[in-house]
């Protein structure tokens, strides 16, 4: 269970630093101080997605917490438009799950198929 959580908590700090990137590339103009708002958004967002993942069980209705709160966040911290905060958090969101189809596609190659674990 400890590895489990420890796995979570490293994809959950890869979040956060890929939320960070996107928006420093994307929105410009921050509303508050410009560190405050660059680092205050992925710590929010990585504290939700713990308390989250640990403390409830709200497993489907995550992924619709998680991108409300993502727009909502990058709209809180930056004067963007709400045409900019979607175009950010959908670019954010396809970045996250480009590397696991393809390490899911190199894994399938190097182990002929073989993959996934029965227990």
């Amino acid at each position: 269970m400890q590895l489990y959580k420890l796995l979570d908590l490293a994809v959950t700090m890869t979040e956060g630093l890929v939320l960070y990137v996107i928006t420093l590339c994307f929105c410009r103009t921050p509303r508050f101080h410009r560190w405050i708002s660059a680092a205050a958004l992925p710590v929010i967002y990585m504290s939700t997605v713990i308390g989250i993942t640990w403390f409830t069980d709200w497993g489907a209705e995550r992924m619709f917490i998680m991108v409300a709160l993502t727009v909502a966040l990058i709209m809180a911290f930056y004067s963007v438009s709400i045409c900019e905060s979607l175009v950010t958090m959908e670019v954010f969101w396809m970045l996250l799950a480009f590397p696991e189809s393809v390490a899911t596609a190199l894994a399938s190659l190097a182990f002929n198929g073989e993959i996934m674990t029965v227990v």
